[in-house]
């Protein structure tokens, strides 16, 4: 009689990543995950996943291939791109009844007008936008392209994070913030870039990190982290 225990000598899996150990970043265009590995023997790389829905599909969600690392180690990647941001915080032009205090803008109600700043884009691309609205009671505030024929995104109404897409056209070289004379909000956090194919789609993503062994025996997966992308 032979008595042999299934397993026995066998690599153990890996546990999860310490989700304190996790950090991720929202960048224009992307993101950028950091973390830290433990001590933990039997990890050898780690997986990420992606998705734009909270439910993880292994099959369809991996991003590239898994990344080796070791025990005691930090590691950074970046998913997507990184873009500049075009609109400089004392760069504005302010009309009427705005004004600026270290890159937030406040509209005081009583007049329409604009604020603006010069901005190079480039004809038939696609600028994003993002911006946030903070402390309006009445009124709308309404981004647009200018210089040539104005294009105009959404006219926004109420308070919180808002995001966009403009399509520029010949002739645009600004971009401005046009407020009807009722408006009585700052806007704050503004950024203004161009859209690449690497760019990652507006909307929330979701991240996750698995842990793997050499010979890519999973352990449980960290996650979901929300990523915001503009």
């Amino acid at each position: 009689t032979v008595t042999h225990l299934v397993g026995s000598g066998g690599v153990g899996i890996p546990a999860a990543l310490d989700a304190d150990s996790l950090s991720v970043t929202a960048l224009l265009g992307g993101g950028r995950i950091e973390f830290a590995t433990g001590t933990d023997a039997n990890l050898a790389r780690v997986q990420i996943y992606r998705s734009m829905s909270s439910s993880l599909d292994r099959a369809t969600d991996r991003v590239g291939q898994p990344m080796p690392v070791s025990a005691g180690g930090s590691y950074t990647m970046t998913l997507g791109d990184n873009r500049p941001n075009l609109l400089k915080a004392g760069a504005w032009s302010l009309a009427a009844g705005w004004s600026n205090s270290g890159g937030t803008l406040t509209h005081a109600p009583g007049t329409a007008g604009d604020v603006s700043q010069a901005v190079a884009l480039q004809a038939g691309r696609w600028y994003r936008l993002g911006l946030t609205i903070d402390g309006r009671t009445a009124g709308a505030v309404t981004p647009q392209l200018t210089g040539g024929s104005d294009v105009s995104g959404a006219s926004y109404t109420g308070n919180g994070r808002r995001s966009d897409r403009l399509q520029a056209v010949t002739g645009n070289n600004r971009f401005s913030l046009a407020a009807t004379a009722p408006f009585d909000g700052s806007v704050d956090a503004l950024a203004l870039y161009l859209e690449t194919s690497a760019c990652l789609a507006q909307g929330t993503h979701y991240l996750w990190l698995e842990p793997q062994t050499g010979d890519g025996l999973a352990g449980p997966a960290s996650g979901p982290f929300t990523l915001e992308v503009i």
